[in-house]
């Protein structure tokens, strides 16, 4: 058994209604450019987590990150367009960590499209439950990347996607802050020991993202206080 996988999820064409996403052609740029960037990056094995109508098997420029070590796990196509992306997210992760739990026994999981410029400090790391930014102010933990071990999310976050649904309000990132404190899973929780760093590349917000460098910065003296005391949450 190897000790860590990294997964990385995508949806190139777009499969929900309740927001208004990229457009798939620059949704293929943005993964292109994060895959190529974690396989630079990162020496663990990365599988890619995909679940749209996108076909793969003409584009000349995804089969070179596949041919050159970057497994790809294709999902079929949901039909929870109203759950959200989500719901449809955490289901491919279900199944996945289903099927790899004798492989491996940790993860970290990467929004496949985010370029986080400091992932060798966030992921180099020791722990045994889940790294997961979780902020107290708007009862939210923050699912763009994570890290945790298969225990931990087989027994407490399993599942958790049928409790999810946009159009009634229940993001993902809710209901993950609902059930670790509902459950007072605290004692298996971290956050980050840094802000992470990220752009969303060709992105209409990529500016905002680009702004929020700045922003992140003001919680990494919160940061080092809370990991001081052992606390869990951001208040900022």
């Amino acid at each position: 058994m190897q000790d860590r996988c990294i997964i990385l999820t995508g949806t190139v064409v777009p499969n929900v209604k309740l927001f208004e996403p990229e457009s798939p052609q620059i949704r293929r740029r943005q993964y292109l450019e994060g895959l190529s960037y974690y396989q630079k990056k990162i020496s663990e094995p990365i599988y890619f987590l995909e679940n749209s109508s996108y076909d793969f098997s003409n584009d000349d420029d995804f089969n070179k990150l596949f041919d050159s070590g970057i497994q790809l796990i294709k999902f079929p196509l949901s039909n929870k367009i109203y759950e959200g992306k989500g719901y449809q997210e955490f289901q491919m992760i279900d199944q996945f960590i289903k099927e790899s739990s004798s492989d491996y026994s940790l993860f970290v999981k990467i929004n496949g499209r985010y370029k986080f410029h400091n992932i060798k400090n966030l992921i180099d790391i020791s722990y045994n439950g889940m790294v997961i930014d979780i902020y107290r102010r708007y009862k939210w933990a923050v699912t763009n990347i994570f890290c945790s071990s298969y225990d931990f999310y087989q027994k407490y976050l399993l599942n958790i996607y049928t409790e999810v649904n946009d159009s009634h309000s229940q993001s993902i990132e809710q209901t993950i802050y609902k059930k670790i404190s509902n459950n007072d899973l605290w004692e298996f929780i971290q956050i980050f020991p840094s802000s992470p760093v990220y752009t969303l590349p060709f992105s209409k917000r990529e500016r905002v993202e680009n702004w929020r460098i700045i922003l992140n910065t003001a919680t990494n003296l919160e940061r080092k206080l809370i990991n001081k005391f052992s606390l869990k949450q951001i208040f900022l």
